[in-house]
């Protein structure tokens, strides 16, 4: 594993060609790289590939990770506050003991922490709306305040007991993993859509009312 310091990591990213991102692809490669401690605030890593990288005990906060790869990377007891990471994926990433604390600037909307391990990783306020969290494992976590309105969790998805506080109530997972907080009537018509229950049958003693044409009306 390559180990970089701060200086070549921005000399690297300072490298990189000004220019949208294609689809699913990546600015800078640094997959697998040993990053080790150290101290990344505020930088801009969007869309670098970090998957199965060093980052241990690393300092991100206020960092740019919009469409960043840390699948499989061990991020243990790093610092993540008030980063942008919409669209990042943590797939399979280690996240034990890391700080997500509360941040205005907190933005996590798409994100992938499917099969995540958060086993005591401090989300006190975390913004993680949107986020994909099947598989995830929360156990230990300071959940205080953090926001999963949207977030899809599944049968895999776990948290210690008794199940955290949340500012949006958790649905009962399934296994498609469902939507959380979504309006009453969005997740009625998810269930239909997706094979769920069936809605329910018309009542056969209520008739339906017919109303009459306006020139049928007649006049007092």
């Amino acid at each position: 594993m390559a180990e970089l310091t701060r200086r070549e990591l921005v000399l690297a990213l300072a490298s990189v060609p000004a220019g949208p991102c294609p689809p699913g692809g990546h600015l800078v490669r640094l997959a697998g790289v040993d990053l080790n401690g150290l101290d990344l605030r505020g930088l801009n890593l969007a869309h670098a590939d970090l998957a199965g990288a060093n980052l241990r005990g690393c300092d991100l906060s206020d960092a740019r990770l919009t469409g960043c790869d840390f699948a499989g990377a061990d991020l243990t007891a790093a610092v993540l506050r008030g980063v942008f990471a919409e669209g990042a994926s943590f797939a399979g990433a280690t996240l034990a003991g890391v700080d997500f604390r509360h941040s205005e600037r907190d933005l996590f909307f798409g994100t992938v922490l499917a099969g995540a391990d958060f086993r005591g990783a401090d989300l006190t306020g975390a913004v993680l709306a949107g986020a994909d969290l099947c598989g995830a494992d929360l156990r230990d976590a300071g959940l205080g305040g953090a926001d999963f309105t949207g977030a899809r969790l599944d049968a895999r998805t776990r948290f210690s007991a008794p199940a955290p506080r949340c500012d949006v109530p958790r649905t009962p997972p399934d296994e498609r993993g469902m939507a959380v907080g979504l309006p009453q009537r969005m997740l009625v018509e998810m269930d239909v859509a997706g094979g769920g229950p069936p809605p329910p049958r018309p009542d056969p003693a209520r008739r339906p009312v017919r109303v009459a044409p306006p020139d049928a009306c007649v006049a007092a």
